[in-house]
């Protein structure tokens, strides 16, 4: 906002009855005084501005977060770390438990260059799926499951996750991501030209929405001894437990990994 000072005249005060100008010139000391009310008001506003962005700005979202990684043939899970290498039959899945209650989208472009949802599409006994991603504080989350894990497919190359968390549901990366579905269903053979560039277009959408989110570092949690544990294939898994740094209203923790 904009704030326009006005006077009657050139350093003049008052006005008489019928409107017309009088008065004294406004001497050296008012104009001083009139200066300083004006900084002080404005010193005011931006000081209370302030203490509402910083209040803000240092409010992140707390979560408890492990990418976790078992290679074919191995009993136990390790922490699957940025940069790490797995390979085609290895598994992973993700671990993590809200301390308060927030909105969770977790997604995946494959080695494929194809994205997936893996939170919050989640398949339920019987085969439903359900598309809430309302996660609640203290509950501890499995993505596929707690006694599930994806599996590594024989398509190499680059992969990259993606979590993100908000305190409101965001419109735009689900919207973007049905309309990708849509044609990632669609074989191959149904696929003209204009459909290939339409969703070549909603592919730099997505990458392009999500690479301008802030970003969340992952970081050891500063509890020691506090471990991830859970079950699975009839072992009982551990792993230090790790928490998201800097995880704003909308931020994004970006994981990839090397698929050989």
């Amino acid at each position: 906002s904009k704030i326009f000072l006005t006077a009657p005249g050139p350093f003049f005060k008052g006005k008489e009855a019928g409107g017309s100008q009088k008065g004294k010139i406004m001497t050296q000391r008012h104009i001083k005084k009139y200066v300083l009310g004006i900084a002080l008001v404005l010193t005011a506003c931006a000081a209370d501005v302030s203490h509402v962005d910083k209040r803000v700005i240092a409010a992140p979202i707390e979560i408890d977060v492990n990418y976790v990684a078992r290679a074919q043939g191995a009993d136990q899970f390790v922490q699957l770390t940025d940069g790490a290498a797995l390979r085609s039959g290895d598994v992973y899945k993700i671990i993590f438990r809200p301390r308060e209650d927030c909105y969770v989208y977790i997604y995946q472009i494959d080695a494929a260059d194809k994205i997936y949802s893996l939170f919050p599409t989640i398949r339920l006994p019987g085969g439903a799926e359900t598309r809430e991603n309302f996660v609640r504080a203290g509950q501890t989350y499995h993505i596929p499951a707690e006694s599930q894990s994806f599996q590594l497919d024989d398509v190499t190359g680059r992969e990259t996750i993606y979590f993100l968390a908000y305190r409101r549901p965001d419109p735009q990366l689900p919207a973007l991501y049905e309309q990708i579905v849509q044609f990632q269903h669609t074989p191959d053979n149904r696929l003209h030209r204009d459909l290939f560039q339409q969703l070549d277009a909603l592919n730099e959408q997505f990458r392009d929405a999500i690479q301008h989110k802030g970003i969340s570092k992952i970081v050891p949690d500063p509890a020691n001894n506090q471990y991830t544990t859970w079950n699975e294939g009839n072992k009982s898994q551990a792993v230090l437990r790790q928490r998201l740094e800097g995880m704003c209203d909308g931020c994004v923790n970006i994981l990839k990994f090397q698929h050989q």
